[in-house]
């Protein structure tokens, strides 16, 4: 996911700021050992973060076992329109081995759209994402629409307060998380298709500028 700065035309953030607290339980097994944390795309240049670990000790739902990154973002690849998706000249079609061991499976998305016409709904109108699996119907359609105005960094200014497409001036992006067990089976190969609904406003710039990564699948 990302997290975006917000428009911060005479905020105040007050002298103990705004705090966000983020479940990574999920991604214990990439934490491990030396690594490097980069702030991108514009935000190193923003309000002052901090980021902090808090490791609480517990029993974790479900072990994960595997984890695959099948599509990069903006941060990779650049951001991608919608006909640029639906023709698989962007995020194609990928083959993934499934683990023999696992029993549980999941997909993770972090998807925004941004643009003149895209950024907003009532411009472009509502834009449905979904998952195929082995070129069958599409399944498990969602819309990432983001309701700005319910934003806990208020007020800012400009136009922080019009819905948008996965994203919110001064929030994280909307992250989708799908069960998606019925659809593979273990020890079998199995293709992932990502495609877009036609926007109502076919001028709409729609992108997925601020994703670190389109779609993850997590085997537990």
């Amino acid at each position: 996911m990302s997290f975006v700065t917000p428009y911060g035309i005479g905020i105040d953030f007050g002298e103990y700021g705004k705090s966000w607290y983020f479940d990574v339980t999920d991604f214990t097994p990439l934490l491990k050992g030396d690594k490097r944390v980069n702030m991108a795309l514009g935000g190193q240049w923003q309000e002052e973060m901090d980021i902090s670990f808090m490791f609480i000790v517990g029993t974790p739902p479900r072990d994960v076992v595997e984890f695959n990154q099948l599509w990069q973002g903006t941060n990779r690849s650049g951001a991608a329109r919608i006909n640029a998706i639906n023709n698989d000249e962007r995020y194609a079609p990928i083959d993934i081995e499934v683990n023999p061991n696992a029993v549980d499976f999941k997909l993770r998305s972090t998807i925004t759209g941004h643009g003149s016409d895209g950024e907003f709904e009532q411009n472009g109108g509502t834009v449905y994402h979904y998952v195929n699996f082995d070129g069958e119907y599409e399944e498990n359609f969602w819309s990432v629409n983001t309701e700005c105005s319910e934003n806990p960094v208020y007020p800012q200014g400009g136009t922080w307060v019009y819905d948008r497409q996965g994203w919110c001036p001064g929030e994280r992006s909307k992250v989708e998380v799908l069960d998606v067990t019925e659809f593979v089976t273990p020890g079998e190969n199995v293709e992932f298709d990502y495609g877009c609904s036609e926007p109502a406003n076919g001028a709409g710039d729609y992108q997925v500028p601020y994703c670190t990564s389109v779609s993850e699948l997590w085997t537990c």
